[in-house]
């Protein structure tokens, strides 16, 4: 495919006229005893310390960031997580039942598609360490500190290197008294070889599914295997045990009622060590491996990742320390700040690679029919931890944002090629996004005959653009385009309502009580749409680019139709018929249910001004909007007081919206409720719901949602990126613009190690009363837009670059007037100085 290097402006679209719970759940959270620990001088990286022990020799002792809590562990999930494999458990060392998808079948040690062990336990002289007194998240391992058990201090240190289909497990034994010791170590596993689908209500369930499991143990590893299938999994060390043991117990400490729970087609097995500890200390190194694929696959993974434990953590640290020093952003605010780094970090962690997976239409879990086919290997981005370790059309939508701003393309390009390749087998030519793709391979939901999540398709569009102006890879373009190009029309082929603009179907909102016609799929294939032009053009696709072209424009023209002036909001659904949903009673009708979508105009920056300003105003009122943040249904909604819960999605939708259109107070305070929740479960990680009278993070564990969840930081990244530093790059056509504007909270903000294509960005932006200063770093090669966003009602008095006088433009935008600067051929360092 030929594709043209084109330059286009910055996209600016058309837009026409048209409780007591809560205390105690806040006191819960405060007296978490969570805390950062930084290198000094950084609040980004790790430096060269990361990769050396301190002198208690605890692996990674000295890496950095690290955040913790030393209460509450006993009720907290964690996860440690490789692109292949992750272990989820309890921070005070324990694995009971957890999560619902499968219910309590979600923690533990898992290669997917197959989950490997139900938990793993070490103990010290008949002692069970199971009462740790600190948890620790670091930048890709989690560590667990244990009280003085035998006159050692106990540490377990956790994490799943990168390409290998194995947890690591050291635990670190150190002698209080300074002399060295012999303790006793045991380590017991119990297994629960089976595939990660089916579900607990799905045709088949899991446990019709999933066959008995057997062990044996042989040379020190002990082996477990699922009857009649390839699936595998070892548990070994590289210090020879004295004893193992097998069997259908070791459980270590769980209690009589979880093991009942886990059900009986598990097994069990036992290692044990008179362990010589020196004064300094010694690391017991454990691994568990798996395979899909035969014994000789989780052998393989075993002996490679006991050959050098430490290395591979060293390795895991440098590669965790690579992804924070990326889009180093800088603000003033410290609950933000940690967020944005710990949020780059999760979605490292939620990157995935499968093998062989087996795509077959279960149609909701309804039927398991054949494989269509089966791909080799399918990488992308998980949507959560642990219920939703799987590929989603959305949410890997939601997190293209960040991973686009962050620098982390791959796992953007490999989410729309997963996406695309499993669509494709599903929908055929089509082009519309299936919805979820489990870890085997078995698509959930999605096919063409599911009136469903059609917004899915519109999002894949957006992402791929979005991708492709931020990396310059003509390769996603190439790859994509033929299949945008489908969806597209797929959409359109679905406006059969009134008027023929609107396609039909759910959007991310899945209510009976909805009209036809969704609002947020009505604006999000707006956008859609203007990236297909955009897209259209630079393949020379004249036709295409003139029909993108003219139904974005009537689309646009139109959209007023979802105007509801008395309510000063957008109905969040039209009905197409009056049997449409339980609320319509005739076609066209408007209906405003307080859902969260309201907002989806503004996060998707297509509404008029005054009408934006109107519609935030109202979904900043306590209708629409608690302590949690945005709620998924408001009060007077459909789903009643249980609507009143808070995605942390839903408020970053909030916070882009108020951003887009320069309501910076609102957007801060939006982004300090999503950063708020970085401490409440597990430590540096977002999780799907925030706490409120309506959720209680630390429920039933088999009725939680998820402790991490990758868009959970997209309302961060994005808006401080693309709104507060303003940065819009267009790298096909080498040029971006760098256009902030301040909150008047933040006078000052930078981002460093900004990746543009080819280049590497820097911005300093900052302003004091009527004086701006924006300054870029690196742009040489790239056509440089310099600028700052204006406060209301200012007037321009000077405009200098580099300290002389510089022709300038007034430009009305969303944000309000923004004073920019054409800069072809920019030097090393350029510097905007605007004096209002």
């Amino acid at each position: 495919m030929e594709i043209a290097v084109i330059r286009r402006p910055m996209r600016t679209l058309l837009a026409v006229t048209a409780s007591a719970a809560v205390g105690l759940l806040a006191a819960g959270t405060a007296s978490a005893g969570a805390q950062t620990v930084q290198p000094a001088g950084s609040t980004q990286r790790s430096a060269a310390a990361t990769l050396t022990d301190a002198p208690s020799g605890v692996p990674g002792a000295n890496a950095a960031p690290t955040i913790s809590a030393t209460s509450q562990l006993s009720e907290r999930r964690f996860v440690a997580a490789g692109t292949d494999a992750y272990v989820v458990g309890v921070e005070d060392g324990t694995f009971p039942p957890i999560g619902w998808h499968t219910t309590g079948q979600m923690g533990g040690v898992f290669t997917p598609p197959v989950k490997l062990l139900d938990g793993l336990w070490f103990g010290l002289s008949g002692s069970w360490l199971d009462s740790a007194t600190s948890y620790t998240s670091g930048p890709g391992f989690v560590r667990l500190t244990f009280p003085v058990t035998e006159g050692v201090q106990p540490t377990l240190t956790e994490f799943a290197p990168d390409g290998l289909s194995a947890v690591l497990f050291g635990l670190t034994l150190v002698p209080v008294n300074g002399s060295a010791a012999t303790v006793a170590v045991t380590a017991d596993a119990h297994s629960e070889v089976s595939a990660t689908y089916p579900w607990s209500s799905t045709t088949p369930t899991w446990d019709q599914f999933n066959n008995q499991n057997t062990v044996s143990a042989a040379h020190g590893v002990i082996q477990f295997n699922q009857e009649q299938t390839p699936w595998y999994a070892d548990v070994a060390s590289a210090t020879p045990p004295s004893s193992t043991a097998t069997g259908s117990g070791y459980w270590g400490p769980t209690s009589a009622t979880d093991q009942a729970a886990f059900g009986t087609k598990g097994e069990g097995g036992q290692l044990t060590w008179n362990l010589a500890v020196p004064a300094a200390g010694r690391t017991l190194w454990l691994g568990v491996a798996g395979s899909q694929n035969g014994p000789a696959n989780a052998s393989q993974a075993l002996q490679a990742a006991l050959a050098n434990p430490v290395g591979l953590l060293q390795s895991k640290i440098a590669e965790r320390d690579n992804v924070a020093g990326q889009t180093n952003v800088q603000v003033p605010d410290a609950s933000v700040q940690q967020a944005l780094l710990w949020s780059k970090l999760n979605l490292a962690d939620l990157s995935r690679t499968i093998a062989d997976a087996a795509i077959r239409d279960t149609q909701a879990g309804t039927v398991y029919p054949a494989p269509l086919a089966t791909v080799p290997q399918l990488s992308a981005i998980d949507a959560a931890y642990p219920d939703y370790a799987e590929f989603f059309g959305t949410d890997g939508a939601y997190s293209s944002y960040g991973l686009a701003v962050s620098g982390q393309w791959q796992t953007a390009v490999n989410w729309l090629n997963a996406m695309r390749t499993v669509s494709q087998i599903v929908n055929g030519n089509t082009g519309k996004v299936v919805h979820e793709v489990t870890a085997t391979g078995a698509v959930y939901y999605g096919d063409t005959t599911e009136p469903g999540d059609i917004n899915e398709t519109a999002q894949f569009a957006i992402a791929a653009d979005l991708v492709w102006r931020w990396s310059g890879d003509n390769a996603v373009l190439a790859d994509n385009y033929t299949f945008i190009d489908e969806g597209e029309h797929y959409l359109a082929s679905l406006a059969t309502g009134p008027g023929g603009l609107w396609p039909v179907g759910d959007g991310i909102v899945e209510d009976t009580s909805l009209g036809g016609e969704a609002l947020d799929v009505a604006s999000e294939t707006i956008q859609a749409l203007a990236a297909l032009h955009d897209m259209a053009v630079a393949v020379h696709d004249a036709s295409t680019a003139r029909w993108a072209a003219q139904r974005e424009q009537a689309m646009l023209a139109a959209f007023g139709q979802w105007w509801i002036s008395s309510q000063h909001l957008y109905a969040d659904s039209l009905c197409t018929s009056a049997s449409d949903g339980t609320d319509c009673t005739a076609a066209g009708q408007q209906l405003q249910q307080r859902w969260w979508t309201s907002v989806a105009p503004m996060e998707q920056d297509i509404a008029p001004v005054p009408d934006a300003d109107a519609a935030l105003g109202q979904l900043e009122t306590p209708t629409f909007t608690g302590s949690c943040g945005l709620y998924v249904d408001g009060v007077g909604g459909p789903s009643g007081t249980g609507g009143q819960t808070c995605y942390l999605v839903n408020t970053g939708a909030l916070a882009v919206g108020e951003a887009n259109y320069g309501r910076l107070p609102q957007a801060v305070t939006d982004m300090d409720e999503i950063a708020s929740q970085l401490t409440v479960e597990m430590p540096g990680a977002l999780p799907e719901l925030a706490a409120s009278a309506q959720y209680n993070p630390f429920e039933a564990f088999t009725s939680r949602a998820n402790v991490m969840q990758a868009w959970s930081g997209y309302g961060l990244l994005w808006t401080v990126v693309n709104d507060l530093l303003g940065v819009s790059p267009d790298a096909p056509a080498g040029s971006v613009a760098v256009v902030p504007e301040i909150p008047p909270s933040w006078p000052a903000m930078s981002v460093q190690n900004l990746h543009v294509g080819t280049s590497t960005l820097g911005e300093t932006a900052s302003r004091q009363g009527t004086a701006y200063r924006t300054q870029v770093t690196g742009a040489q090669g790239l056509a440089l837009t310099i600028g700052a966003v204006l406060a209301a009602g200012a007037t321009v008095h000077s405009v200098t670059l580099n300290g002389a006088p510089v022709a300038y433009r007034l430009v009305t935008t969303h944000r309000g007037t923004a004073v920019e600067v054409s800069v072809p051929h920019p030097a090393a360092t350029e510097v905007l100085a605007v004096q209002a």
